[in-house]
């Protein structure tokens, strides 16, 4: 779709943010550009600094007995959100090794969050099913890039959150979201996002 995405650290005041990038190119020309900044710096759900660091998982080439095509890969991204919406942690195939990262921060299998809102201890799975108490409404839903050689699916969502206190959710967001989900025989095997919370029910501005 002759687009690119770019995800890591915008520096402002001196101190990085996490920030994606998306752009469309044609005719040699940049027609589109999209900038997603992140209202959170650092935190249980941010850590920037570690956005500094590129994981070359995403730049390995996944072997084509291995690999999706680009609906396959446009299917996988989407049964994560699908699973979001519906709480259904098992409705997307995890890779036993997978991670789940948001604005550079390991939100699964990290103990460190005990002491966070959530008090909890994730898997990709269980943390859908958390979720599910702030009620996830996921809409807007855009892959601009699927890159089969990569195995990488990226994508923006929109997502609503309803107030659910029990969920560390005190009142009700809208959260606008650039994921990157790296995709091996057929499963979820990384996933990163860079999210920005805007008032509930507000819109990307992007069709």
């Amino acid at each position: 779709t002759a687009q690119v995405i770019v995800m890591g650290a915008a520096f402002r005041n001196a101190r990085p943010w996490p920030w994606a990038l998306r752009l469309r190119i044609q005719g040699g020309e940049i027609t589109e550009s999209e900038s997603l900044l992140s209202s959170e710096a650092s935190g249980y759900f941010a850590d920037a600094d570690r956005l500094l660091e590129s994981d070359i998982i995403y730049d390995a080439s996944v072997p084509p007995r291995r690999a999706l095509d680009r609906a396959g890969l446009r299917a996988a991204a989407d049964s994560y959100w699908e699973g979001l919406q519906s709480g259904n942690g098992e409705l997307p195939k995890f890779h036993y090794r997978c991670d789940c990262f948001q604005n550079g921060a390991k939100i699964t299998h990290n103990l460190r969050l005990l002491l966070s809102p959530d008090a909890a201890f994730h898997t990709c799975a269980s943390a859908i099913k958390h979720a599910a108490r702030s009620q996830p409404r996921v809409r807007e839903r855009r892959y601009p890039v699927l890159d089969v050689e990569r195995g990488v699916a990226a994508g923006f969502v929109t997502v609503d959150y309803c107030a659910a206190a029990d969920a560390g959710q005190p009142e009700a967001v809208s959260s606008y979201v650039m994921s990157v989900i790296k995709v091996v025989d057929g499963r979820l095997r990384i996933i990163d996002e860079i999210r920005a919370t805007l008032p509930f029910g507000a819109t990307s501005g992007w069709s």
